[in-house]
């Protein structure tokens, strides 16, 4: 188990315990769950999103400039040992190399599959850096380091926000009393310059990656963890098209937001002049809402996807009665019955040490499909004024039948008045 200092907001470099072989759990279902995920991430599309009463709000926009959207959104809810886990995850595929939107898909799906398996018996940051160590093997393994993707995920369990990231992709905490406080790190040559001469106002524009998921042996993810105190009013994760533009704007845009929904409208609005894709995702602090033990829920501008898990039965020593086998006393002229009466001879009533054929069940994966995987687009994105201003958000299609029910927004806290801006 990793180590954190005492500090409530702590941030260090995975050690090698939590990416080497004891973190990696060979399992049958994981690879089912993996494909499934990626299938279902490939349909990519441009939309945002707030899934009525779950406190959190996405969206993913392709921008003026490039053809295609390479960034994947993803967020899971699923139960770890006893607790429910809300996971959120922004991986944004590198430009300028092999198929970044495929790297982006192959990081996102093994990410979130093997984080499901190995935090029921893990804990829980230890189960994301093996999880990104092995979203940073799936992609080396396709790619040869040809190809990649920036990534980072948060997950909020037990009053606990613990995060990791490779790259540009960032979070941050939106707190009441400190506003918008960076909790990534940039795997950027201008933000290690600045991390060694221990200064922040050195203006220094070389965004060139030193890491990315996919480059092979030697990755070292950046690991964080703060608590969920009174004053924390949420979380946000960009891709570098959403916050790198203009971050003063980016932070103001957050802190003057009073729902998710908000968030992701502002910043995206934002985006509409950046050069590169935008992803954002906002949470509340507080999510209530409790997961099933045997699903996995997955929300993404590409709809909604439930995997319900069969957990995997081992193979089960079925005892067999002695009053079962034949007695001493039984006729010798049935082969059948002699073969087995040579098992041994136990007392009457008592358990055959030799069992009966094992009975072995295999580990399942079935396939629920939720509402939101039956429409093949998401929604357009919100439409915003010419000059800047943000304008009506656009309702996400619903695949039921009837009037259509207005959008829900949820405020950051679960409090019925407006938070406003931190003072200066």
């Amino acid at each position: 188990m990793m180590d954190f200092p005492a500090d409530p907001f702590s941030r260090s470099v995975a050690p090698r315990s939590m990416l080497d072989g004891t973190c990696r759990r060979p399992d049958t279902m994981e690879p089912q769950l993996q494909e499934r995920i990626r299938g279902w991430l490939a349909r990519g599309a441009d939309a945002t999103a707030a899934p009525r009463g779950e406190g959190f709000a996405f969206g993913s926009v392709t921008g003026p400039v490039r053809a295609s959207n390479q960034d994947r959104v993803l967020l899971a809810r699923f139960v770890a040992q006893g607790a429910t886990c809300l996971v959120a995850g922004v991986f944004d595929g590198m430009g300028g190399m092999r198929d970044g939107a495929q790297c982006a898909e192959i990081a996102a799906s093994t990410f979130i599959a093997r984080l499901f398996r190995a935090a029921s018996s893990i804990p829980i940051a230890v189960a994301m850096g093996s999880a990104l160590e092995a979203a940073n093997q799936a992609v080396h393994s396709a790619y040869r380091g040809e190809g990649g993707a920036a990534g980072v995920a948060v997950a909020l369990v037990n009053e606990t926000l613990v995060g990791i990231n490779v790259g540009d992709c960032r979070a941050y905490l939106v707190d009441r009393d400190r506003g918008v406080v960076q909790l990534s790190f940039d795997d950027t040559l201008a933000a290690h310059v600045a991390a060694l001469s221990n200064r922040t106002d050195i203006a220094d524009t070389r965004t060139q990656l030193l890491q990315f998921v996919g480059i092979g042996r030697g990755i070292e993810p950046h690991v964080f963890r703060t608590p969920i105190v009174p004053s924390t009013r949420g979380v946000v994760l960009s891709s570098d098209g959403a916050h790198g533009r203009d971050e003063k704007a980016f932070a103001a845009a957050v802190t003057s937001a009073t729902l998710v929904r908000e968030i992701v409208d502002r910043v995206l609005s934002l985006a509409q002049t950046s050069t590169d894709n935008a992803s954002v995702v906002a949470i509340t602090a507080q999510v209530a809402r409790r997961a099933n033990p045997d699903l996995l829920e997955l929300w993404g501008p590409e709809g909604k996807l439930e995997v319900l898990v069969v957990r995997e039965v081992r193979e089960v020593q079925v005892p067999v009665r002695s009053d079962s086998l034949p007695s001493q006393g039984q006729p010798r002229n049935d082969k059948k019955r002699r073969r087995r009466g040579r098992r041994g001879r136990v007392g009457e009533g008592e358990l055959s040490p030799l069992p009966e054929r094992p009975i072995v069940e295999r580990p399942k994966v079935v396939i629920s499909v939720g509402p939101g995987e039956q429409r093949e687009d998401a929604g357009p994105v919100p439409s915003h004024s010419p000059n800047g201003t943000l304008g009506a958000p656009s309702a996400v299609p619903s695949t039921k039948s009837g009037p259509e029910e207005p959008q829900q927004q949820l405020p950051l806290l679960d409090s019925p008045e407006k938070l406003k801006p931190p003072s200066e």
